[in-house]
């Protein structure tokens, strides 16, 4: 469903995604661990369209879709959901989810708020709270909401469990597994690379933004080469 192939990517003449290649079949929940430095959110970020790409390739669908703005990729049905500044802070929950409904014709959009609010019933009870009232928890419950209302086909998620407490992080993976029961593919950047692991189908490990292991998650879990370098033993 989503190929990248020997993607190279950076900032001006820093390349920092050195010939990067991944794949996430259709319903599947691919993660992407690493140090901190390895590349993981610029390669995301390159992959929606915020940053250069060099060269390479990305096909989705069986189109090619590399060179494609933002809203173009967006309009595909791929959301991203960067690790910070990925709600309006300033407006309530409920407005928060009717700015990310315009893109739905007219008349679907108060039912799929309705819904998206059944899906979460944390931000329902917190409908006309400000996005800054929430906790950091429920912040990141409000980005994915955001992203879900339009029934996206593939979420890019950057670091969905950062800062967050182990309570929280479970009910965050939780409405991740349920999301994609639904049909969205997810591809996931994340520090808490145990938790991922143990969610995704499949993983990958970026080191100094190159491939460097891939693997379904349990067997990422089980290499004990990936456990002594990225797993903390």
């Amino acid at each position: 469903m989503f190929e990248v192939h020997d993607l190279r990517a950076g900032y001006g003449k820093i390349e920092v995604i050195h010939s990067v290649s991944i794949n996430v079949d259709k319903n599947e929940i691919v993660c992407i661990i690493g140090p901190n430095g390895s590349g993981k959110s610029t390669l995301l970020k390159s992959i929606f369209g915020l940053i250069p790409i060099y060269s390479g390739k990305i096909i989705f669908e069986g189109k090619e879709i590399t060179y494609l703005a933002p809203e173009e990729k967006a309009n595909m049905r791929i959301a991203y959901i960067p690790q910070d500044e990925n709600i309006f802070p300033s407006l309530s929950v409920k407005e928060n989810l009717e700015i990310a409904s315009m893109v739905l014709p007219k008349e679907k959009r108060e039912e799929r708020i309705i819904n998206t609010l059944k899906w979460f019933p944390n931000l329902a009870k917190n409908g006309k709270k400000k996005a800054s009232k929430l906790s950091g928890g429920e912040q990141q419950l409000l980005a994915l909401a955001r992203a879900f209302i339009v029934e996206p086909k593939l979420i890019l998620l950057d670091e969905p469990s950062l800062g967050l407490a182990p309570m929280m992080i479970e009910e965050i993976y939780n409405h991740i597994i349920d999301i994609n029961r639904k049909g969205t593919a997810f591809l996931i950047v994340e520090q808490n690379a145990k938790k991922a692991l143990k969610t995704a189908n499949k993983g990958y490990v970026l080191d100094l933004g190159k491939n460097r292991f891939e693997d379904s998650g349990e067997g990422l879990l089980n290499n004990q080469e990936v456990q002594r370098l990225y797993l903390g033993g």
